[in-house]
């Protein structure tokens, strides 16, 4: 009896010791981080683009299409200079304009994380007695490259040019260029911004504080990452009111303003 007494205390023990004890709960804690990540926007310039790589073609020569009864100069090689060289331009007599139209003129390249979105401005120096200057967008929403033109042939409007009104070219609606108030003059045409692909670059592009026109326009969203791309022709229309005169220059210029 003394045996299963104790044979009954020791597997009591026992039962009791295989028990485990209670677990500590995990705990937390936490720390805040505070930031700002800063806006930052750059802006690249490339004339006579290739669609294929939007790179500037400096040693091919531009695409120039004329409408009109009066004449344009064919296209040259533009080199790195971020210039349009549209010659010589023979108006007509009368009052209807010759239109030379440069295609694949102007690639404009956009790098910004604003995620208000952004606008860019153009517009020309000034416009000339007998002179209308048309810019034609290839695409209106940024692309990974600048579209390519849509003017294949020779006559590009089916309208009479004039200095009046920019036409419409392969249902694209011209936009004039207007002129820019409290230019700073470039010292070297370009941009400043160096995207993946030959642009003209320039660290003194000039600038202006008002006037022009509204080129593009993006609205407050997610950010693409790196360079995004506005393609655009560029169309001189010239009448016969305009001076004749050799060497003239005009200077277009560009502004990205973010948010």
């Amino acid at each position: 009896m003394k045996r299963a007494a104790a044979a009954l205390v020791m597997l009591g023990l026992g039962t009791a010791m295989a028990i485990p004890a209670n677990a500590a709960t995990n705990q937390f804690g936490s720390a805040q981080i505070k930031y700002t990540v800063a806006a930052t926007a750059a802006l690249s310039i490339a004339v006579n683009y290739s669609p294929a790589t939007g790179s500037i073609q400096a040693a091919v020569a531009g695409t120039i299409f004329p409408a009109g009864t009066g004449s344009c100069s064919a296209g040259i090689a533009e080199g790195a200079n971020a210039t349009l060289t549209f010659g010589s331009i023979t108006p007509p007599t009368g009052a209807t304009a010759e239109e030379c139209y440069y295609s694949n003129a102007v690639s404009v390249g956009v790098s910004t994380n604003d995620s208000l979105g952004y606008t860019v401005q153009e517009g020309v120096d000034s416009v000339p007695a007998g002179t209308l200057i048309c810019m034609f967008p290839t695409n209106t929403v940024p692309a990974a490259l600048p579209p390519a033109s849509g003017s294949t042939g020779a006559k590009v409007t089916a309208s009479t040019p004039s200095t009046s009104t920019c036409p419409t070219v392969n249902a694209v609606a011209g936009v004039a260029l207007t002129a820019t108030t409290g230019q700073v003059a470039p010292t070297v045409f370009g941009a400043a911004g160096t995207p993946p692909i030959a642009t003209n670059v320039s660290a003194t592009p000039g600038s202006f504080t008002g006037g022009g026109v509204l080129a593009y326009t993006v609205a407050a969203g997610a950010p693409a990452a790196g360079y995004k791309y506005f393609g655009q022709d560029i169309a001189m229309n010239i009448d016969g009111s305009a001076a004749s005169g050799a060497g003239l220059t005009r200077t277009v210029f560009y502004e990205l303003i973010p948010g």
